[in-house]
């Protein structure tokens, strides 16, 4: 009797192990997570380095933005050109030629040229520091030099110059934009590669002001406006600084020649420090 009940407990154990496992498979094909391939193959070709430049959280991330939200298959600053036509391959689509952008830091104020006007004692950071009265340094546009930017390249494509204020390695920058996004003044801006120069000062203040704080600030003169290149740079409402026309210029060694601060920085020669650094 006793083996009677044992064989039927086992029995109804195992119509229940059944019946559960029926259930499970049933409920494992009505709730399964339908991945589209495309997701991921484009997510295995991606570099992983999770920048954040393309605006999507991660590379699995811009991956599903790329197939669900038709994002554009050419936002993948580290891969370059030659990703963006494999992802655009994936997609069915072709992908369009993009100028490499590289960043630069527009400031050259080093201490020398505008001091601190108190003492930093706080954590190493330019986001501390530029929330204490807006840092130490006198020119509240300068750079702080203490390597947010640098901090936040995954390519190691900023080095410490002179004071901490940035120097960009060409060669290693993707243009991703995390150095950008990292500087709490705005001074990390994104210039097409093939310009050979650009404005190293985001000091909006009028000229004496301006002098006040830094030496080689921008007065607003508008002689580079007035004497250089025809349309080459023009004056931004507002702001009491010139923009350089990339579209019209990429060159100009004279530069310096007519601006009186000595405001412009020119890549030849930075790239030649940061190897030197």
């Amino acid at each position: 009797m006793a083996a009677h009940s044992i064989i039927l407990t086992l029995i109804a154990a195992g119509i229940i192990g059944a019946a559960f496992g029926m259930i499970l498979a049933a409920a494992s094909v009505k709730l399964r997570v339908y991945v589209d391939p495309r997701i991921t193959a484009i997510n295995e070709i991606l570099p992983g380095a999770n920048c954040g430049g393309c605006g999507s959280p991660g590379c699995s991330g811009y991956a599903a933005a790329v197939v669900k939200e038709g994002a554009s298959p050419d936002l993948c600053a580290p891969g370059g050109a030659e990703l963006a036509c494999i992802v655009a391959e994936i997609m069915g689509q072709v992908a369009q030629e993009k100028e490499r952008m590289i960043a630069v830091c527009h400031c050259q104020g080093t201490r020398a040229r505008s001091p601190d006007r108190w003492t930093y004692d706080g954590p190493v950071t330019c986001s501390t520091a530029h929330s204490l009265h807006g840092g130490p340094k006198t020119c509240i546009y300068g750079c702080l030099g203490y390597g947010d930017c640098v901090k936040a390249c995954p390519f190691n494509a900023l080095v410490p110059g002179i004071d901490g204020i940035p120097v960009t390695i060409p060669e290693r920058c993707t243009g991703c934009g995390a150095c950008v996004r990292a500087c709490p003044r705005m001074l990390m801006r994104m210039i097409p590669d093939k310009v050979g120069f650009y404005l190293a000062c985001m000091n909006r203040e009028k000229a004496k002001a301006a002098k006040s704080v830094c030496k080689v600030a921008c007065t607003a003169c508008k002689l580079c406006v007035k004497k250089g290149p025809e349309g080459g740079n023009v004056m931004v409402e507002g702001a009491n600084l010139p923009e350089i026309q990339y579209g019209v210029i990429t060159d100009w060694p004279e530069a310096n020649e007519i601006c009186p601060q000595n405001c412009y920085v020119f890549r030849t020669a930075e790239a030649a420090s940061a190897a030197a650094s």
